[in-house]
């Protein structure tokens, strides 16, 4: 579904701005998309925020990082996530921070996913 307010920002610009302006909503889209798609995993590993599993892993924060965009880096909030282990706890490589870092493949699944909600 179209937001209205692209509908709206559209309709007050001339044909050769109207690609700016959809590339501007697509790269907010997408980061949007990351940070659910991040967040899930972090809520799949922990359980949900304030009522955490008794599993291994916990919510550690968030630190600075990035994605690549259309070959611009983009700066993200990306949330961190231990695992206790018998002398301690070690840093949890998130998986899907990991896809969105990777130009090629981010590229390809935001296209499967445009290609899945057109169907």
């Amino acid at each position: 579904m179209i937001d209205s307010n692209l509908l709206s920002s559209l309709g007050q610009v001339s044909s050769s701005e109207a690609g700016a302006v959809f590339r501007d909503h697509l790269r907010g889209a997408v980061r949007q998309m990351i940070s659910d798609v991040i967040a899930e995993e972090v809520t799949q590993l922990c359980g949900p925020k304030h009522h955490p599993a008794d599993g291994d892993c916990y919510r550690a924060g968030t630190a600075r990082g990035s994605i690549v965009y259309e070959g611009e880096r983009e700066s993200v909030k990306r949330p961190r996530v231990r695992r206790r282990t018998e002398g301690g706890n070690e840093e949890v490589e998130l998986a899907t921070y990991q896809a969105a870092r990777c130009p090629e493949q981010l590229k390809e699944s935001i296209i499967s996913v445009i290609l899945w909600a057109t169907c």
